[in-house]
């Protein structure tokens, strides 16, 4: 599995020490995600459980969300798998953005423009975080990882369901 849930983790002692546990900047929603994709990185194994901590249209969880996708992908891609999906994130994002503004929802409409400001803002951290890496796996290499497109899946096939998709 790709990642587990923050609201039901178990993480072994010695690989939590190894990792360094949480990333201390993501405060919450995807710092999970992080340790687990780090942990694969290490050869760990992950688990799978569910979750969630605030309620879908709280301005608070788009930002959070958005920042720590971001951080995600250029802490962890692998060589090679970075900048053409952190380009395509930059796209999708802003037509995520319109999408708000479009809908009323000036709050997360503001949330998506201050998770891009506050990366691009910490962006010597975040590259400091990503050379202190381990070596990375590629997308194929881990466990869970869907090797397409979510997104044109979702909007460009019309499949809403995770296992309506083909490994």
């Amino acid at each position: 599995m790709a990642w587990a849930s923050g609201a039901c983790l178990l993480v072994r002692r010695a690989a939590w020490r190894e990792l360094g546990g949480f990333e201390p900047a993501f405060f919450a929603h995807m710092e999970e995600i992080d340790l687990c994709w780090r942990l694969q990185n290490a050869g760990h194994e992950v688990w799978y459980h569910g979750g969630g901590a605030l309620p879908k249209t709280n301005p608070r969880k788009t930002y959070l969300n958005f920042r720590n996708g971001l951080v995600l992908l250029y802490k962890n891609a692998a060589p090679g798998e970075l900048y053409g999906p952190l380009l395509l994130r930059l796209v999708l994002d802003g037509a995520a953005a319109l999408r708000f503004l479009a809908a009323g929802q000036g709050d997360n409409f503001w949330a998506v423009l201050r998770a891009h400001f506050s990366f691009y803002g910490k962006l010597g951290y975040w590259r400091t975080q990503r050379r202190a890496a381990r070596p990375r796996l590629r997308a194929a290499e881990r466990p869970g990882v869907y090797a397409g497109s979510v997104v044109w899946a979702y909007f460009g096939r019309g499949k809403r369901k995770f296992s309506e998709l083909n490994p």
